[in-house]
């Protein structure tokens, strides 16, 4: 019979079973994969012993089977044979175990019971004892099973006992917080897919109320001013008060109709629907230098005339909003804005060459970089900011293309 020597790990064993259990729960840290973590700790486990091997089960989502998740000592023709067991109260160990919630110690699998259906299976690969421990969550809700199997026939020791509890408790854990992780990200992802959804209603509204306001505001105003003029120009003899009136109402009509198209621009530029992104960032450059008497120098080079709906609004957006914030927070009188496109991806940078910002300041003057980026995370976009404080700002875009 093999055990481990006088009852109890020796120094050497209980200096490795320290290190390999810091590394495992260093990796849980780090937020390493599942498989990795449960695969140290089950070699973590193995250095206790050449005659022992650890394995590790999870139990299915709908806790009728047990999937392999670890057992880097057992031979691949068993882990294959046992991937997928079905539990029940007398399916070996592992099976027993996690139908059971407790611990199920087999010294001799040749003539224990449990293993009838699974003797002729663990005989030959000189496997004979199987000591199998549940993984609990915190809640004890059976997630799963960690066993050490022995070379010859052989009962645990108090120490064994420990290190299999301690190790299937380390497992929970990791467990647990993959499934925690994953459940977040998959919330993240509903929540993106939810404010992509939203975005692009918003902007189907913007799209609509922008076209309403071109098309009919600002042309019945722009009949408005055609009108006055005509009563201007008429041959009657009008009063000095009458005709002054008429020029004041034929002026405003005239400056009522710009400003809404230019509020109409930025609700939703119809140019971008007609002729494309880079003569709509073109018609915004404009707008906005002529508005906010700043000089944006615009190159653009190798873009697409076709590209994907919500890209070309996302990359409008972006110039839209980064031009907004030299106007609103940089102090400068002239900005540089870049479209460049290449094969595999598509670059929109905006710099301005004014007062820059810290990181603090970004966040309390509310310079909206969150939006922009959550809008470009939305068509899988990169975005960055590179700014320091007297050095002026730069928003970078990177959008991979895509048909």
């Amino acid at each position: 019979m093999t055990s481990f020597p006088d009852g109890d790990l020796t120094r050497k064993r209980a200096e490795q079973l320290q290190t390999g259990l810091k590394r495992v729960l260093e990796l849980l840290a780090l937020g390493c994969p599942l498989d990795q973590v449960l695969i140290e700790l089950a070699c973590t486990v193995d250095t206790q012993h050449s005659g022992i091997s650890c394995t590790i089960l999870l139990l299915s989502e709908d806790g009728m089977r047990l999937k392999l998740a670890a057992a880097p000592r057992l031979p691949d023709a068993y882990n294959e044979a046992i991937d997928g067991v079905e539990i029940g109260p007398n399916v070996g160990s592992c099976g027993s175990a996690a139908y059971r919630a407790e611990r199920v110690v087999v010294a001799d699998i040749a003539n224990d019971p449990l293993w009838k259906d699974f003797r002729d299976l663990a005989i030959p690969m000189n496997l004979r004892a199987c000591w199998s421990q549940p993984i609990f969550s915190e809640s004890r809700e059976v997630l799963g099973t960690l066993a050490i199997y022995h070379d010859e026939p052989s009962n645990p020791s108090e120490a064994e006992v420990g290190l299999i509890e301690h190790a299937a408790y380390i497992a929970g854990v990791a467990i647990e917080r993959a499934r925690s992780n994953q459940a977040l990200q998959e919330s993240q992802k509903e929540l993106r897919k939810l404010a992509g959804k939203l975005l692009h209603a918003q902007e189907e509204e913007r799209r609509n109320l922008a076209r309403e306001l071109e098309d009919d505001l600002s042309q019945r105003l722009a009949a408005l001013a055609i009108e006055a003029g005509k009563l201007l120009e008429s041959p009657a003899i009008l009063p000095t008060s009458i005709e002054e009136g008429l020029s004041r109402v034929k002026d405003q009509a005239v400056q009522l109709s710009e400003e809404v198209r230019n509020k109409s621009h930025l609700l939703h530029p119809s140019i971008l629907d007609d002729l494309g992104l880079v003569d709509a960032i073109a018609s915004g450059c404009e707008l906005f230098s002529r508005r906010e008497e700043i000089q944006v120098d615009y190159h653009h080079r190798g873009v697409p005339e076709s590209l994907p709906s919500d890209v070309a609004v996302c990359l409008c957006r972006v110039a839209q909003e980064g031009l907004r914030n030299v106007a609103k927070h940089s102090g400068s009188k002239h900005a540089s804005l870049s479209l460049i496109g290449s094969e595999e991806e598509i670059v929109l940078s905006i710099t301005d060459f004014g007062a820059g910002f810290d990181d603090e300041r970004a966040a309390s003057n509310g310079l909206g970089l969150a939006s922009m980026e959550e809008r470009v995370r939305l068509v899988g976009g990169n975005f960055t900011v590179r700014s320091q404080v007297g050095e002026g700002t730069t928003i970078e875009v990177r959008v991979i293309r895509r048909s």
